[in-house]
């Protein structure tokens, strides 16, 4: 019941952002929408999603818009439909943008240039490494699935789900632009490791810079530069703000309340250490390393004792094999690794195996 009333919910928000590009829309249709996201969150969501991602082929639908089979589904095409959406959307509704290929494919799937947006999609444990058509190259990680759309004018991706390490190809006349939670991440040359977090994100700024911005407005050309060195943000907002980062920016964003925290990490290069099969904890919660680890398996791990989620770790943990990463933490500290049907269970080391019945 639960996954129907969502999925009309879906279905009704993706109507309403098609709708929204019809010519013979009404100021009580446009009213109608705007009330409705503000009163639902999950519709709101949604209905972001949906015309991001509608608004984000604007630059290579010209066939989709003499296609007949579009038109008769989906209406005309409106000249200057993104300033009825501003209205729409506005700031103090929710912006946390679910990014799914549902939506896009909805978009193209009648546009003759629909190979023009590609999938790219790794299993777990599995990592990818992409040579993009304009030089760029993309590493997924485990569990991950990016959108890729590329045209004369713009270069374009939607981080769905997962992390992925991008090495962007200089091309000063296209933008390479991430959309991910409601933002946008646009870069020229520049190297970034970058992770979905539900509807938040982790960015680190390997090499380069690049500006963070709104989803859906046009990059900054010279953006206000954060001094992360020196001054640190701990509560900043992006609900209207934009702004650069250089290399060693590390930026945590919370799409719930559109906040965000960076700082200057001098050892930066770090957070891409899964790109050579590793992870390195130092002093850090067992939860926390149960959680990554947990990325990486078939099964579950879950820790049956909150006590064991405290313990701290150091130590460097392989990711080709998460039996050899168990022994390696079972020999570092005290806790038993019990395998069952459906899980890998972490119990304190002086635990009995019954103690999961």
């Amino acid at each position: 019941m639960v996954f129907r009333k969502s999925r009309r919910i879906a279905q009704d928000a993706h109507a309403a952002a098609v709708r929204i590009y019809s010519e013979d829309l009404t100021e009580s249709e446009r009213l109608a929408i705007e009330a409705r996201c503000e009163q639902d969150p999950v519709f709101n969501a949604r209905f972001v999603e949906a015309h991001h991602l509608l608004g984000a082929l604007d630059d290579w639908r010209d066939e989709l818009r003499e296609d007949s089979l579009y038109r008769a589904t989906y209406g005309k095409h409106r000249t200057g439909s993104r300033r009825i959406v501003r209205n729409v959307v506005a700031p103090g509704l929710v912006a946390g943008v679910v990014l799914g290929f549902s939506a896009w494919f909805v978009a193209t799937q009648y546009s003759e240039d629909a190979d023009a947006v590609t999938r790219y999609a790794t299993q777990v444990g599995e990592q990818r490494t992409l040579t993009l058509e304009d030089g760029s190259t993309v590493t997924l990680n485990t569990r991950s699935q990016i959108l890729v759309g590329m045209t004369d004018n713009v270069r374009r991706v939607v981080m769905d789900r997962g992390e992925a390490y991008f090495e962007v190809a200089p091309d000063p006349l296209r933008p390479f632009t991430v959309e991910v939670g409601g933002q946008s991440i646009t870069a020229r040359g520049t190297e970034f490791n970058l992770r979905r977090n539900g509807d938040g994100f982790a960015l680190a700024l390997i090499d380069g810079r690049l500006a963070l911005h709104r989803q859906g407005r046009e990059p900054p050309a010279d953006p206000p530069w954060l001094d992360l060195r020196q001054h640190p943000v701990e509560n900043g907002s992006l609900a209207r703000d934009e702004f650069g980062l250089v290399a060693g920016a590390v930026v945590d964003f919370n799409a719930h309340d559109q906040t965000f925290a960076a700082h200057h990490d001098s050892n930066v290069a770090r957070r891409q250490q899964w790109r050579q099969g590793r992870l390195t904890f130092i002093d850090e919660p067992m939860a926390r390393v149960v959680a990554e680890l947990s990325r990486y398996s078939e099964k579950p791990i879950r820790i049956h004792d909150p006590k064991v989620g405290d313990i701290r770790v150091f130590a460097t943990l392989r990711l080709d094999s998460i039996d050899e990463a168990l022994t390696t933490l079972e020999n570092a500290v005290p806790i038993r690794v019990v395998p069952t049907l459906t899980a890998i269970a972490v119990l304190a080391a002086e635990t009995e195996s019954n103690a999961l019945h």
